[in-house]
Formats: structure tokens, C-alpha cells, sequence
């Protein structure tokens, strides 16, 4: 669940992956969230100067399309998990798995894009979960890592950017209020997670609190919880 309603029917415990406000044994987080109310131009002058040149420099001269899937098939859930599987070892995180992501799409929560160059290779993933108001950034992985060749590199990051800024117009132009880019570490964070911040923040956008955690809703949810506390 999202914002600030939680779910009730048919269920025992509620897992909130974001509220607005804070509830009994929610964990508050940081992220970052740009208002998809805003017009394009408004959007792409919130980004740096950098971001914007290099966004334009990819639709302009990198020669590469961007692509959407707001119903992603078995096939298509199998490949974004292979190549982001490949990115998440290389990178040392946690990889994604098929159960989890056809999970999401069989709730209809999942929308998948990409980004492939002129001889048809995919250069970078991303995956999002989506509720009708957000589009919450879940996955982002790419080639960068694959590669010791610093022009390849630099391309890639400015393709990664390009399918970024797309993906936010794509969620616009579906009337959805919120694009999140899925936490904000702020000054506390470790060298790495701040260089990701930077990333998020060249976008533009507001730093917000929001609230994590499981709610029971019924005498069988509540006793689940305090067993797992035990």
C-alpha cells in the first residue's frame, strides 16, 4: 500500500511500502518525488544544466529508442531479470526474481522500459511499481558496469539518464501524480548512496518523509506480528 489510506479487506496484516503519515510500527524513510502535475518544460528545467545536456545529447546523437511495457509478459519479466541480474552482481546488490516481479505484475503494479541502440542492443532497464497515482522507481540496471571502455561508459550513463527523464513523461502522459524515485539517502549515507542521491537529485524534485511497515487488521494479523517480533 501507498499514501496515506491503508487496505483493509481481506486481509490480516497490511505491508505499507509508503505512507504519508506516520502509523503505530511504520519506520520513517526518505525519498524523492517530482510532481507529475507539472508541464514538460517545467519538468526538464527542474533537472541541471548538465542533466539536460546530456539527455538531449542522447535523443539527439546517440541513436537509441526507449521503450514501455505497462503489461509486461512472462518473457518480458525473464529477460529484465537476466539482465538486471547480471548488473546486480556485478554491482553487489540484491538480485531480482521472477516469482517476485510476476508478483507485482499479476497485481497490476509492474510497468517495465528499456533503452536499445541502432544494432537492436539493450543498454539499460528499468522497472517500476505503479498504483494508479505513483510510479515508484524498483530497478534501474545497465551495461556501464560491463564494459572498461570509458566512451561506451559515458554514452551508457547518458542513455540511463535519457530512459530516466522518458520514463517520467510515459507516467505523465498516464495522469499519474507522482514519479518517486524510490528513497533518498541524505547526509548520513555512505559515499556510494550519495553519489546516487546527486544522480536523483539532477532531476529535480522535492525531498519528502514517508513511513514503512506492517499494520494488523485483524486478531490473527496482530498475533503474526507479535510472533515474528518473538
Amino acid at each position: 500500500a501507498s499514501g496515506g489510506s491503508v487496505p483493509r479487506k481481506g486481509a490480516d496484516v497490511v505491508l505499507l511500502r509508503q505512507s504519508a503519515t506516520p502509523l503505530p510500527r511504520s519506520v520513517a524513510f526518505g525519498t524523492l518525488h517530482l510532481d507529475l502535475g507539472k508541464s514538460e518544460e517545467a519538468l526538464f528545467e527542474g533537472c541541471s544544466k548538465s542533466n539536460r545536456y546530456k539527455i538531449r545529447r542522447a535523443a539527439q546523437r546517440d541513436g537509441v529508442r526507449c521503450e514501455h511495457i505497462d503489461s509486461p509478459s512472462n518473457a518480458d519479466i525473464d529477460e529484465f531479470v537476466e539482465f538486471f541480474n547480471e548488473f546486480a552482481a556485478a554491482k553487489g546488490i540484491e538480485a531480482a526474481t521472477q516469482e517476485r516481479m510476476r508478483a507485482f505484475r499479476n497485481s497490476n503494479g509492474l510497468a517495465l522500459s528499456r533503452a536499445v541502440d541502432e544494432a537492436g542492443t539493450t543498454l539499460c532497464r528499468h522497472s517500476h511499481l505503479v498504483d494508479g497515482n505513483r510510479a515508484w522507481l524498483l530497478h534501474s540496471a545497465s551495461q556501464r558496469l560491463m564494459t572498461d571502455d570509458s566512451g561506451a561508459r559515458n554514452l551508457i550513463g547518458r542513455v540511463n539518464r535519457l530512459l530516466h527523464w522518458r520514463d517520467i513523461l510515459h507516467f505523465r502522459s498516464n495522469r499519474l501524480r507522482i514519479y518517486d524515485f524510490g528513497g533518498f539517502g541524505g547526509e548520513s549515507a555512505s559515499d556510494e548512496v550519495r553519489r546516487i542521491d546527486d544522480f536523483k537529485l539532477s532531476f529535480g524534485g522535492q525531498r519528502v518523509t514517508e513511513y514503512a511497515g506492517a499494520q494488523p487488521v485483524t486478531l490473527l494479523g496482530r498475533l503474526a506480528l507479535l510472533f515474528r517480533k518473538t
